[in-house]
């Protein structure tokens, strides 16, 4: 059986012949770090589309980037949900979660996840143009982004961003399935495999990291505790 990074290289050779265009490379981050997770700890966090990278600090590479602990804007909140969704049902006090890590400290988070990008194309900027996103999906091939999704196993399946839920309803097996809600009003669908696609806002969000941080933590607990 092929390993993640080789169904990746796999996808990614296919999706750049459908669409003919230079994509930004992303997937599971450390296939070992990854792998070494209990399957409820399995997060993929699924984004619009990467910003175009002037100052070629990843250059296409984003994954590579992440792994080194990328920039804090976006990636310091996501580590701050994964430390706190890690370490679930026990809490992690905003006292943990609070500081500004620095790149090292984001890197040993960041690499026992996945995420992809819905619009893999080079070219995007600091405020994601959601119809350009929607034409991207759809000139892709749809089973190619739901073959992605596949590789990962992941149990939460994070949408950041306003669209990116609805959009990866379309694409996955997931269409038909029901709308749910969380008691403060979290989106979500059962997965037919076994994980949920949760519909959230992006990691720069503009309301403070730590009520962003805990409604998230929150509807995943509270998630779980229906899988008992």
């Amino acid at each position: 059986m092929k390993s993640m990074l080789e169904q990746e290289e796999a996808l990614f050779k296919e999706w750049k012949q459908a669409s003919q265009a230079e994509l930004v490379l992303d997937g599971v981050v450390n296939q070992c770090r990854y792998l070494k997770l209990p399957k409820r700890k399995r997060l993929l966090f699924i984004l619009k589309e990467a910003n175009d990278d002037p100052k070629k600090e990843w250059d296409g590479n984003l994954k590579g980037y992440v792994a080194k602990g990328a920039r804090a804007a976006t990636w310091n909140n996501i580590t701050r949900w994964t430390r706190a969704i890690h370490a679930l049902p026990n809490e992690q006090s905003w006292g943990c979660l609070s500081k500004n890590f620095q790149a090292a400290e984001r890197a040993e988070t960041l690499n026992k996840i996945a995420f992809m990008n819905l619009n893999k194309r080079r070219g995007g900027t600091g405020t994601a143009n959601l119809s350009n996103i929607k034409a991207a999906v759809e000139e892709d091939e749809n089973d190619i982004i739901r073959k992605q999704i596949a590789i990962y196993g992941a149990k939460h399946l994070i949408c950041c961003g306003k669209g990116v839920f609805d959009l990866t309803m379309q694409v996955i097996p997931a269409r038909d399935l029901a709308r749910k809600w969380t008691k403060r009003g979290v989106r979500f669908v059962d997965l037919p495999e076994g994980g949920h696609l949760i519909d959230y806002w992006h990691p720069q969000y503009p309301i403070p990291a730590n009520l962003l941080c805990f409604h998230l933590v929150d509807a995943i607990r509270e998630i779980e505790s229906k899988d008992r």
